[in-house]
């Protein structure tokens, strides 16, 4: 995949074949958001690399629609709210950064949307069986990212992410959909 170069913190760039900035969208984030995603772009992609190459060219036409990373951004404000560094919340921020995605793959198929910011969605561009299983592979690896290094902390942070993340699934499992006007 082409590299897209994407600012980092203090001036350096670090580049990235699967975040590609945001169309017009970084002078629109506010400046945490901007920060947010520029912390999180080099960690993120490294996550996106260690999937299996079948899939990324699907991840990356998904995630090159763009996005303010305004889960990530909350993440590492949260971090910085508890007392620590913003750095510190990096891994839960890619972690919510890859459950975010991986549902959005899953509710394109489910809600039979065909186009996504403006672009084909995976399943209409690749097929459903490639977008189910480019979801399900973002979904195992957030808990990859969260489980890398073995900490109390890590654990929680895990269990913390899969308790809502089995909620959302509820929500989308049939008979329990809503469709919005």
């Amino acid at each position: 995949a082409p590299s897209c170069p994407a600012r980092a913190g203090r001036g350096a760039r670090v580049t990235t074949s699967f975040v590609p900035p945001a169309p017009g969208h970084a002078s629109e984030a506010p400046p945490a958001l901007a920060r947010a995603a520029a912390l999180v772009a080099r960690p993120l992609s490294d996550a996106l690399g260690r999937l299996d190459p079948s899939l990324h060219e699907p991840v990356a036409h998904h995630l090159s629609g763009g996005g303010k990373r305004v889960r990530a951004g909350l993440v590492l404000l949260s971090a910085a709210a508890a007392g620590g560094e913003p750095e510190d919340g990096i891994a839960g921020a890619v972690a919510l950064e890859l459950v975010h995605n991986y549902s959005l793959l899953h509710d394109d198929i489910i809600d039979r949307d065909e186009t996504r910011r403006h672009r084909q969605t995976v399943w209409a561009r690749y097929g459903e069986g490639v977008a189910i299983v480019a979801g399900d592979a973002l979904a195992a690896l957030a808990m990859q990212v969260l489980l890398e290094r073995p900490a109390p902390a890590n654990l929680e942070a895990a269990r913390r992410l899969a308790d809502p993340n089995q909620a959302m699934i509820s929500g989308q499992s049939p008979g329990k959909t809503v469709e919005y006007p």
